[in-house]
């Protein structure tokens, strides 16, 4: 799969990203909008999608970038199912996984740590740099 990646707002950590895809009518572009964000030495890509209601959904992911390649690793929904229910994630249940509540610096740490199992570590997406 070939991404193409725009920055829109360097200033804001604002970026746009297109692909194809094979849909239901032959080949598909799909395009996201997103924003960088880091946490320490953590960066977090959050992407806002239009939901079936037309209500906006937020996906993120943990991201690891150096100059010829990017590396991102998605959260694992079941899991998150679990921690949100037992209330230590805040947040609500929906359809296809959770909605967070209210973040604080010791959520964002448990949701980096391996030992959680909030993230899925072991099914990495990576991207390699072709050209500019």
């Amino acid at each position: 799969m070939v991404v193409i990646t725009t920055v829109l707002d360097e200033g804001s950590g604002r970026l746009q990203a297109a692909w194809m895809e094979r849909g239901i009518n032959g080949v598909e572009m799909q395009i996201v909008e997103g924003s960088i964000r880091s946490w320490g030495e953590v960066l977090f890509a959050n992407i806002r999608e239009v939901g079936p209601d037309e209500e906006p959904l937020y996906l993120w992911l943990v991201l690891d970038k150096s100059a010829d390649h990017f590396t991102v690793w998605s959260p694992d929904p079941v899991q998150f199912r679990v921690w949100v229910s037992q209330g230590r994630v805040p947040g609500t249940e929906i359809d296809d996984g959770v909605a967070l509540g209210e973040l604080k610096p010791e959520h964002l740490e448990m949701f980096i740590d391996p030992s959680t199992k909030l993230m899925d570590w072991k099914d990495p997406g990576v991207f390699i740099r072709v050209g500019d």
